[in-house]
């Protein structure tokens, strides 16, 4: 009753969504054990008293069980149960004398005391040894003990005349010896009455014993059985524990984990702005270098349009050459190195600063020499005009070398927005990547929170499923309701139905075109026949015997051959009658000498059963006649004769009826040699 109250404030199976829930169901389910185990200790304690109560009337029967046992004098044993260790409440904290293997310590006041005691225990003894009374009144009347002579209990007085074993009596001391023996009789008589009520009354108590156990054995399996249902019980109670922690540590570690991948998505974030930030921040840098780095292309080009627009006039027909000169670079070639290596490739010893910082080598100045196989300037050349020309291509010199400076910085800053560009993408893959398994997690952890484990008690017999054929893994199995069931089973029916009568359909037309195709065949077999049998007919050979037999001329010899087929036919079956004659006249001597073998083996049979009884009775005989010379008494003498003359008589009796057997075989095999009234005589005599 108790623990069906307590179960009623278990949470119900649907109402474990949440954690606190989940816990004090644990708390709940954890006393539901405790309480269930503490009742059925109960009950145990209570078969431990009773058992001891039944040990108690045991032990009370055993007593007069084992005085009748003395009393009678046998040999037998008792039925004594007892308590086993395990039965006694704290039986595991308790030590015995004999588990202790050192000697036990004693205190200098404790031993004194065991001297004391031993000391006065001694001087009592002592006291005793000089005058027991109560021994010597033991003595005096009871013999010295306790017990009871048995045989005062008759009430017959057995005392034995001195004269019994004497061999001259007198007719007074006779009689005196038949009273004692009457007496004794009697006394005897008497015993036997009492050990037959004392064996009686040691078979009740007996009974009695088996029953008190038999009753107590029927107590135990009572408590067996409850003991199991008990089990069953706190077993299926500690799963739901089992289950319940589960969940729990599972919700745990998942929170965990959440926690974790929210922190990794934090920090993916925060990546994902920083190196957003910085793209952003690079390309506005990029954009106004570009615009620079343009803009002084642009003038660049324009100094390429300043030359013809300045110097082309004035040049005149040398502005051909002069524009050789404009776009010819001369750069310092590498010096040769020592064998050291220590001599620069250059006498300009910033030249490592420069290429480090992206700068390229400046050409050397021109001397204004024409080109190879023109010459020199020609004379007509205005030395105004070659001055400017100089300026005007130191300044594009310099332009160019910015140009080209500019230019590979653009292809650094162009490089380190790349680089940017995938540090971006990577931050955001790891930010897209963080972001899909705490979605996964958290989805996970909802489904997990409502995907509650449902116990069901199932009756034996009830699973019609196969387990064989159901897989071990079924995380994805899930409840349907059996009326979902069934109205899907009844559309999947229907449907199944009318599939049916769609193929019996298609069957039946399929049947129809594979007869139509059938009936084409034959009748196209049944063409090509008549078509042959047509052509046979044109081209067959026409001979005389054949116009004869067409014109009905041949009807003689066919009668003649017929005549002579039916003459075979007869002659055929007069051998055949010849031969089935001849073949049953030898199945009938087959038969004959069958039956006369029979009667040869039938007479063997009997001569030797008439030898084996001849020389059984052969046997007999001599073993009679061994007995004789050995016997001593007449009675078995003549007993052994009467049993020789009925063994004799036998074998005349057997003789005499196998005279007349052979008599009969005798009459019997003269009637086939030569007639016999014998039979005869006999039937009109009524014999």
């Amino acid at each position: 009753a108790a623990s069906k109250g307590q179960g009623r404030l278990l949470y119900s199976h649907l109402e474990l969504s949440k954690r606190e829930t989940r816990i004090n169901q644990v708390e709940l389910l954890r006393d539901q054990i405790r309480r269930v185990r503490s009742s059925f200790n109960v009950l145990v304690r209570q078969l431990v008293k009773d058992k001891g109560a039944e040990i108690d009337k045991v032990e009370e029967k055993n007593v007069r069980l084992q005085e009748i046992i003395d009393e009678l004098q046998v040999q037998e044993g008792l039925t004594r149960p007892s308590h086993a260790a395990c039965e006694q409440e704290g039986w595991q904290l308790r030590v015995e004398d004999a588990e202790i293997k050192v000697e036990k310590y004693l205190s200098a006041a404790e031993r004194a005391e065991a001297e004391r005691a031993r000391a006065e225990e001694e001087e009592r003894r002592k006291a005793n040894e000089g005058d027991d009374q109560i021994v010597r009144a033991l003595g005096d009347m009871m013999g010295g003990t306790l017990e009871v002579k048995r045989e005062t209990d008759v009430g017959v007085d057995l005392d034995k005349p001195d004269f019994y074993d004497g061999e001259d009596l007198t007719e007074e001391q006779q009689k005196q010896c038949r009273e004692y023996e009457r007496r004794l009789q009697i006394y005897e008589e008497e015993l036997e009455k009492h050990r037959r009520a004392l064996e009686t009354e040691a078979k009740k108590i007996r009974g009695e014993v088996q029953a008190v156990l038999d009753a107590f054995d029927a107590k135990l399996h009572a408590v067996a059985d409850e003991k199991l249902v008990v089990d069953a019980e706190a077993y299926q109670y500690e799963l739901q524990v089992t289950l319940l922690l589960d969940s729990l540590v599972k919700e745990e570690d998942l929170a965990l984990h959440i926690t974790r991948l929210q922190k990794r998505a934090d920090a993916a974030q925060l990546d994902l702005q920083s190196a957003g930030t910085n793209v952003e921040a690079f390309r506005e840098e990029l954009d106004a270098f570009r615009e620079v780095y343009e803009t002084l292309l642009n003038d660049d080009r324009q100094q390429d349009k300043a030359l013809r627009r300045e110097l082309a006039d004035e040049a005149g027909p040398n502005f051909d050459a002069l524009q050789r000169l404009w776009r010819k670079r001369t750069y310092p070639a590498a010096l040769e190195g020592s064998p050291g290596g220590d001599q620069p490739a250059t006498l300009d010893p910033f030249s490592a600063e420069r290429e480090a910082e992206g700068e390229l080598p400046r050409p050397e100045p021109l001397d204004l020499p024409w080109p190879d196989g023109l010459g020199s300037i020609p004379e007509d050349l205005d030395p105004e005009v070659v001055e400017r020309f100089e300026g005007m291509r130191e300044r594009k010199i310099d332009m160019e070398i910015e140009v080209k400076r500019m230019a590979n910085r653009l292809l650094q800053l162009n490089q380190r927005l790349s680089e940017l560009l995938a540090v971006h993408e990577d931050s955001q893959a790891q930010y897209q990547m963080a972001q899909d398994e705490l979605r996964r997690l958290q989805d996970e952890g909802e489904s997990e929170q409502y995907d509650l484990v449902m116990l069901f008690k199932v009756k034996q017999g009830t699973v019609e499923i196969d387990m064989e054929t159901v897989m071990d893994e079924a995380s994805d199995g899930a409840m349907v309701e059996v009326g979902s069931i069934n109205t899907l089973n009844t559309a999947v029916r229907a449907l199944g139905k009318e599939k049916v009568v769609t193929m019996g359909e298609t069957k039946d037309f399929k049947s129809k075109i594979h007869a139509t195709n059938w009936d084409i065949e034959c009748l196209d077999f049944k063409a090509e026949e008549v078509a042959d049998n047509t052509r046979f007919y044109q081209l067959l050979w026409v001979t005389k015997d054949l116009q004869a037999t067409i014109k009905g001329g041949d009807e003689g010899r066919k009668a003649a051959e017929n005549a002579t087929l039916e003459k075979q036919m007869k002659h055929c079956k007069k051998l055949h009658d010849l031969k089935v004659e001849d073949m049953k006249k030898r199945l009938f001597k087959g038969h004959k000498q069958i039956r006369e073998k029979e009667l040869e083996n039938g007479k063997l049979d009997e001569y030797v059963q008439d030898l084996a009884v001849s020389v059984a009775q052969r046997e007999k005989i001599i073993r009679v006649r061994e007995s004789d010379a050995n016997a001593v008494d007449d009675d078995e003498y003549k007993m052994q004769e009467i049993v020789w003359r009925r063994l004799v008589l036998e074998e005349a009796r057997q003789q005499s009826e196998d005279i007349a057997i052979l008599k009969a075989e005798v009459d019997r095999l003269r009637q086939r040699t030569f007639p016999s009234f014998a039979k005869s005589w006999q039937a009109r005599n009524g014999l």
